[in-house]
């Protein structure tokens, strides 16, 4: 008998909402504050315009290109079948039982073996993997990790996130612009900071959540947590050798990881769930369909 596989999970559904009203409060928050200071200050109302301008012109443009500026802050290439075909092979096999369209694939040259999907709509998704994924993982392992990037996109919250990541993102852009532009952005690079914050933290109201959840996607869709188990494991091994710089790079798009790509001071702060929570849900899983885990 085909295996089913389900989407509906109440939670996620019940934190993408928050998720979505809060970046429309964020917004909403800005434009407020802005037409206040104008009746506060009018002599100061050309800067606000100016400053509108901007806001909302460098919005735009990070929504308009949401997965093309998450890939590019990781430097992902994009590949086709003949430059991957086993890789292409499992997902078209894996995107059939998901029931979503076959996503694009980019791989990112890195020491570091993670993935991730962004795509604001199902049929634009992407789902990138780093060089050392492909080395570290056993066959089934990796599908594992496809099965996990797949779910995100039947659940929708590879969207999701991508769309709520371009606060977080704008902030950075703000707080950290160089270059010839620099002198434009010189007095707004202070607003950065709330909205960069405020953008991390509304991420967090899903970004933990949705990995439980394609986690549970995978282990339905391949029919062997214990695959996932094991990679996940393999994933989160000692990183001491791995060169800051590429985990500086990876940390750009860090909630969208299958796990962390660094160790947050407090749990708190970590858009990832505990590895221990993750094994012991996709072991109870293991253990209900009578599957070995550990073998």
């Amino acid at each position: 008998m085909q295996r089913r596989f389900s989407t509906r999970d109440l939670g996620l559904s019940i934190r993408m909402l928050l998720l979505a009203i809060a970046v429309t409060v964020l917004y909403a928050a800005i434009a407020t504050g802005l037409v206040a200071l104008a009746f506060v200050e009018p002599n100061w109302t050309p800067f606000i315009i100016v400053l509108s301008v901007i806001i909302g012109g460098a919005t735009i443009a990070k929504y308009g290109t949401a997965s093309g500026l998450m890939l590019g802050a990781v430097d992902a290439r994009p590949v086709t079948e003949r430059d991957q075909p086993k890789l292409y092979a499992m997902l078209e096999r894996l995107s059939a039982l998901a029931d979503v369209p076959v996503p694009d694939l980019a791989v990112v040259d890195s020491p570091t073996p993670n993935a991730f999907t962004v795509g604001v709509r199902r049929r634009d998704a992407t789902i990138v993997v780093t060089s050392a994924l492909q080395r570290l993982l056993t066959t089934g392992e990796l599908e594992a990790v496809l099965a996990h990037e797949l779910a995100h996109i039947a659940n929708r919250d590879a969207g999701v996130m991508t769309f709520a990541g371009v606060p977080r993102t704008l902030g950075e852009t703000l707080i950290a612009e160089e270059g010839a532009v620099f002198y434009a952005w010189f007095f707004v690079w202070w607003l950065g900071i709330p909205i960069w914050a405020f953008g991390s933290l509304i991420t967090l109201t899903l970004s933990r959540y949705r990995e439980f959840a394609a986690d549970r996607g995978s282990a339905i869709l391949t029919g062997r947590p214990a695959d996932m188990m094991s990679a996940l494991v393999k994933l989160t091994q000692d990183d001491s050798e791995i060169p800051n710089i590429d985990l500086r790079k990876l940390g750009r798009v860090e909630a969208l990881w299958v796990v962390a790509t660094g160790r947050p001071r407090f749990a708190i702060f970590s858009d990832h769930p505990p590895l221990e929570e993750r094994l012991a849900r996709l072991g109870e899983m293991s253990r209900s369909q009578g599957e070995p885990v550990g073998r």
